[in-house]
């Protein structure tokens, strides 16, 4: 599927080169390995009229904006992942207690921990996998410093109330093989356990 965007892609820039299409750009667009591990879709043409205009979405503002509703706040690929591999590892634990501050996503009582698993675009960590995205600008700097803070008065509130946390992030786990991520549960699970200090 991928393949055959890439090689519409390159077909329409080898028109726009050739004249035969209007080009926004001055220079020639040189595609490299680089433009497209960041992935196609964020290239995308929009012909109107024989105009072509180089968007930075393949969908409308409604089907994003509904897109980006649909995303989960629990439940997500890498909190599962921490929840297997903890169980796994022996560990019970409750998920999302709403009697403690920011309801962190796994709580284990018996050694007074709370755990956070965050997303890199959401919680704005400082990562290859996070960026600010370009549109709507203010609107995402407001909502993510938001969560920012949200997460760090839970931490504080959370500290003084004698909890440990522990915030495990999305790139922990994302494109990384099985040892590694092995790895990562393992120093959690001895940092749970308090063999391992902070």
């Amino acid at each position: 599927m991928w393949k055959e965007g890439v090689n519409l892609l390159l077909h329409r820039i080898n028109i726009a080169k050739q004249g035969d299409i209007p080009f926004l750009r001055s220079t020639p667009f040189k595609p490299t390995a680089a433009r497209f591990n960041r992935g196609i879709n964020t290239l995308a043409w929009k012909c109107c009229n024989g105009d072509c205009q180089l968007r930075t979405d393949i969908v409308d503002t409604e089907t994003r904006s509904r897109m980006m509703a649909g995303i989960r706040n629990k439940d997500t690929k890498p909190e599962m992942l921490v929840r297997r591999g903890l169980h796994h590892r022996g560990f019970r634990f409750r998920l999302h207690s709403r009697k403690l501050s920011g309801r962190p996503d796994l709580v284990l009582p018996r050694y007074h921990v709370a755990i956070f698993v965050h997303g890199c675009f959401w919680h704005g960590h400082n990562c290859r996998l996070f960026r600010w995205p370009r549109t709507r600008e203010e609107f995402w700097r407001e909502k993510i410093t938001g969560n920012q803070e949200r997460d760090r008065r839970a931490t504080e509130q959370l500290h003084s109330s004698g909890w440990r946390v522990l915030t495990i992030w999305e790139c922990a786990f994302r494109g990384k093989s099985d040892a590694y991520r092995d790895a990562v549960l393992d120093k959690a699970a001895l940092w749970i356990a308090g063999t391992l200090h902070e």
